[in-house]
């Protein structure tokens, strides 16, 4: 396979939705993504054919002089063809093991469901977790999912919630809501706190996340139960509109039903 062009970054231009728009983080954005990284791999191949001699800089030839970012784009373009999946993975292997956090996350991805080799969830977690440590905020959730899950090692909440508490601090708004959801999930965990998950839905709502919106609404005004003071009324109120407007049925009728005269 080659990716030829006007040098590398040229190539780089054509793939870049595939290589730096990995930024959701649910099941579906995956799939998303997945179809954005073979369309891209598709264009490049395409101009391939369309000009074989057009420039000397392909994505290989760059990648075994030690570009991180060329083997990184080589690896989505093999990733895309069921034949060469496995260059690809072994491709996002090395560039993990040279911290480049993108391709952790990518190997991840491709450990975890089995795409260029056997599913192998030890491998998937860890990548996960080096990328979201690394400053990828988008590989903190699915991450945190095996550890929560206890796919790829033991069941660890202590170490799911920090990669949430870490992907939301780097801003992902699923992240945080998910961190809201361990910390009331079992009033038996020495780390429950309504108080933490009302601060983090709070986050989580204000980012985006209409769940975050829902699942703060339902905690009540405040963390122990005392009566809501006005303040407290309109933001649940507020919140109540996000959600509602975010097409939560649920929260139109709270909404409606808690309104004031």
């Amino acid at each position: 396979m080659r990716f030829l062009g006007n040098g590398l970054l040229s190539r780089a231009g054509m793939m870049i939705g595939g290589a730096l728009a990995l930024l959701l983080v649910t099941p579906h954005a995956a799939q998303a993504q997945n179809a954005k990284d073979s369309a891209a791999a598709a264009a490049a191949e395409a101009a391939d054919a369309a000009d074989p001699d057009a420039g000397t800089n392909d994505f290989d030839d760059q990648c075994h002089k030690g570009n991180l970012d060329a083997c990184r784009y080589a690896g989505l373009g093999y990733r895309s063809s069921f034949d060469s999946a496995a260059k690809g993975r072994a491709l996002f292997l090395a560039n993990c093991a040279k911290a480049d956090a993108k391709s952790c996350y990518l190997l991840g991805l491709m450990a975890r469901e089995g795409d260029g080799g056997s599913a192998n969830m030890t491998q998937a977690r860890n990548a996960l977790s080096k990328a979201c440590d690394a400053g990828l905020a988008y590989a903190c959730t699915p991450g945190a999912a095996m550890f929560k899950d206890g796919q790829g090692g033991n069941n660890d909440k202590p170490g799911a919630l920090r990669l949430l508490e870490r992907g939301c601090t780097l801003g992902s708004s699923r992240a945080c809501t998910e961190a809201g959801r361990i910390y009331v999930d079992d009033s038996n965990d020495a780390f429950y706190s309504r108080a933490k998950a009302i601060d983090l839905y709070d986050k989580g709502c204000s980012m985006g996340d209409f769940d975050g919106c829902g699942y703060r609404v339902e905690l009540g005004p405040n963390a122990d139960d005392s009566e809501a003071t006005p303040a407290q009324t309109r933001h649940l109120q507020d919140l109540r509109l996000k959600g509602c407007l975010a097409g939560q049925d649920a929260n139109c009728t709270e909404m409606l039903e808690n309104e004031t005269p």
